[in-house]
């Protein structure tokens, strides 16, 4: 039974490059200026987007990784805008996870406008569990993480909490533009909703609004399918004034 390679204090799962930096960029940047070690999993190359390919694509998110501080990105390799599940797919996974052994995963929000958003929840969400059965035997030790978090991509939703990202926007603003073939539209770019040149005043706006309710400048949401416990409320930002 291998041990741990290289234990993780967080995990984010995204089904393209760029997804995960869209969704939670804010916290892995927080917690990699922290000394916490964080990791990226991809689970396709998004070989169907409408612009860039494949060779920028991996440039862009090792450029973006390095922005953010995370030690490990991997990419699963599954066929973009084909997810299914199976006992292949839910070892993959599994695999990485019992692997790094975070504390911490975070997945995107399983209603969204993407459908390979939405599968990734439906995928990872039965690995987690099933990588903690002690009978499900694979190259690992067991492992289950103890918060499993769910971001936000295209669609709203009304978040357990919203992190508060006012020190470390601007990096992950950065790591965002480091795809330039997505989000920058050039000569010979195919328009789409990514490269419209109003996207950054969205990301701004919104992350502005969130930052908001919270009485801080900019904030990024999360959800938690179960109750969130604390043990200082003191620790709490005032959410009444």
């Amino acid at each position: 039974m291998k041990k741990s390679e290289k234990k993780l204090d967080i995990l984010a799962f995204g089904a393209h490059p760029d997804d995960v930096e869209v969704g939670c960029g804010g916290m892995l940047v927080h917690m990699t200026s922290r000394g916490k070690r964080a990791g990226i999993i991809d689970l396709s190359y998004a070989e169907l987007s409408t612009n860039g390919n494949l060779k920028e694509r991996r440039k862009e998110a090792k450029k973006a990784a390095d922005i953010l501080g995370v030690e490990v990105r991997e990419n699963l390799g599954l066929p973009n805008n084909f997810f299914f599940d199976s006992k292949e797919v839910q070892k993959s996974i599994i695999d990485v996870v019992r692997k790094y052994r975070p504390e911490i995963v975070l997945l995107p929000y399983w209603f969204d406008r993407h459908p390979d958003h939405e599968k990734v929840r439906d995928m990872v969400w039965s690995a987690l569990f099933t990588g903690g059965l002690l009978k499900y035997k694979t190259g690992y030790e067991k492992h289950r993480p103890g918060k499993v978090f769910f971001y936000g991509m295209w669609y709203d939703f009304v978040p357990s909490f919203i992190f508060d990202v006012s020190k470390v926007f601007e990096r992950k603003m950065e790591a965002i533009k480091a795809y330039e073939s997505q989000f920058v539209k050039k000569k010979g770019s195919i328009e789409t909703k990514d490269n419209e040149k109003e996207l950054f005043d969205y990301l701004w706006a919104r992350h502005l609004n969130d930052g908001y309710k919270i009485g801080v400048k900019y904030g990024e949401p999360y959800l938690s399918v179960t109750p969130l416990g604390i043990s200082n409320p003191e620790s709490l930002l005032e959410n009444y004034s």
